[in-house]
């Protein structure tokens, strides 16, 4: 699984692809500025952060 990073919502500058969330959300708290909240799913303990509620941070499938 592979997480796509997307700092500008409006165009693909700065776009990156990376292996982990969590590699992913510190490189979208470097490139913005900004840190975001993340909730833990008590059955699953996956944590979803706001990146991903505001379309910052999408799974994609195997990326070569």
């Amino acid at each position: 699984m592979k997480y796509l990073a997307k700092p500008r919502l409006n165009n693909t500058i700065g776009q990156k692809v990376f292996d982990t969330k969590a590699e992913a959300v510190a490189y979208l708290e470097e490139a913005t500025g900004h840190k975001m909240y993340f909730v833990v799913d008590r059955d699953t303990k996956e944590k979803t952060y706001d990146w991903e509620l505001i379309g910052k941070l999408t799974t994609i499938g195997d990326h070569p």
